[in-house]
Order: C-alpha cells, then structure tokens, then sequence
C-alpha cells in the first residue's frame, strides 16, 4: 500500500465547462488510489462552467481558483498544490485511460534514471484515428516539438529546470521539454495510445498562426545558444551547394519514392547524411 497517491493530475481549465465532465470521467475511471486532482480554473468568465466548478466543489473536488493568467501559470499553481512525486498534465477537453498511470508507473519504477514518460494517442472530435509518436531523439526536439503536454513527468526534474514559463504560451510544453532535455533528463517512449486527443478547429494555436510563430521566436531567442535555426539553413545550404543535383534527387526520392529510397540506402548507392 502506498502511503501517497504517486501521480498528481493538474487540470487549467478556462471556460471549457463542457468538456470538463468527460475529461474527469475518464480520470475518475483509473484505480484513485494512484492519483490526486487539481482543477485549476485560470478566471473563467463562462457561466455553465462556474456553475460547474461550484458543483465539482460540494462533490469534494479541489479547484484553485486564479484571475486568468494562460495555461502555463495555471499549471504552475495546480502543481504547487500538490505533492505526488509525478505529474501528469491533462489539458480540460483530453481523456486519459487508466493505463496512462499504470504503464508510467511501471516505466518508473523499473528504471529510476526516467524522467519523462509519453505515449502515442487516439484522436477524436473533429479528426479520428491514432497519433503515433516518436521515440525521443534530442535534435528532432530542437527543430519541433512532437510530445503533447500530457505525459507523466517527475516532479524533482520539473522543479530543476522552474517549471513553465509563464512568458511562452501555446508552446510552453515544447519549452519545458526542451529545458528537461538540455538539464540531462531521460525520456521514454510507450508505444501505445494511452489518452484522448481532441482535435478542435478552434483550438488556440489554430485560431491564432501568427502568434505560434511568435511564440516560436521567443522560444529560440530563449534558447539561442543551444536552438538556433539559422546553423539549420546554414547546413542545408552547405549540402545544396556542394552537391544540387544529389540534394535534390535525394530529397524527392525520399519525398515521393519512399521504398526505393530505402532500397538505395541499403545498396550503399546514395548516403542517408
């Protein structure tokens, strides 16, 4: 019997009322002896949605409540009202199933050098069908991010690198695994889709593309040392202008010809790098 629960669940909730039944439905199907909650409402101003917070509350619920401050913050908060030595972010319109926690768990205590456990998904809403992830590669994550929030992290590593930042948003899980990875954290890569996805057309980074990029200028300017572009462009330009017609035939064969690619990658007849 564990003396705490191991997982601590964090939950920002802005003014996703309707969705957030279902998200603590899923959560509340998984063994509660492996878990604590915390909602985070980060000042919602939609009346279904207070209205729901005020009924998670009598049914024994946490919520901190907050003046709306992004996702990152909110985060931060939830976090710090807990004291699982895991964390696992859920954003308020995702699923979980509860082998999300049993799995980490699993990954966990095998192997105490993990920080990072992430898992492929199933998405649902307006796109359907199965996210399958990536195993961790450091210079993958240094040109884009492919890890969603919800992955069950060490609370010690999370702690280490400050947690969020408050000043990138929309991005702020890219920059935190970033952080993580350039402080010597252990990732590792379940193979299976172990949550729910929702895939909406209004989401805030779709809404908004412009302010992605400019998120993604911050992050690089945050990180200038160790996540410049620049040499990116600078290195491709290189492989051009030593060699066009190779460049370019490589890069359609790999583009539209993938198995003959692959078979002249084998023969030794074109180099992969």
């Amino acid at each position: 019997m564990r003396s705490q629960a191991p997982i601590a669940i964090v939950i920002p909730c802005y003014n996703h009322g309707e969705f957030l039944r279902e998200t603590l439905a899923s959560i509340q199907a998984c063994d509660a002896n492996l878990y604590e909650l915390v909602i985070v409402n980060d000042g919602s101003n939609d009346t279904a949605t207070l209205a729901l917070f005020k009924e998670l509350e009598t049914e024994g619920i946490k919520i901190i409540h907050q003046e709306n401050q992004g996702q990152s913050v909110a985060r931060n908060n939830g976090i710090a009202h807990t004291n699982a030595p895991y964390i696992l972010p859920v954003d308020a319109d995702n699923l979980i199933l509860p082998a999300m926690l049993t799995k980490a768990l699993e990954v966990f205590e095998k192997n105490a050098a993990i920080d990072v456990v992430y898992t492929d998904a199933f998405l649902f809403g307006e796109v359907n069908g199965v996210n399958t992830n990536l195993e961790f590669n450091f210079q993958r994550m240094m040109l884009d991010n492919y890890l969603d929030t919800c992955a069950v992290f060490k609370r010690s590593r999370y702690l280490s690198v400050g947690g969020f930042d408050p000043s990138i948003q929309g991005i702020e899980d890219w920059d935190l695994w970033l952080k993580m990875a350039f402080s010597g954290a252990q990732f590792h890569y379940v193979k299976e889709p172990l949550y729910r996805y929702r895939v909406r057309q209004n989401s805030f980074i779709r809404k908004d593309p412009s302010f992605n990029k400019k998120m993604k200028i911050r992050l690089q300017e945050k990180h200038l040392k160790e996540l410049n572009f620049e040499y990116v462009d600078e290195h491709m330009f290189q492989k051009f202008n030593a060699s066009p017609l190779l460049f370019t035939m490589r890069f359609f064969l790999k583009k539209y010809f993938v198995n003959f690619y692959n078979l002249l990658l084998e023969k030794g007849k074109i180099q992969k790098y």
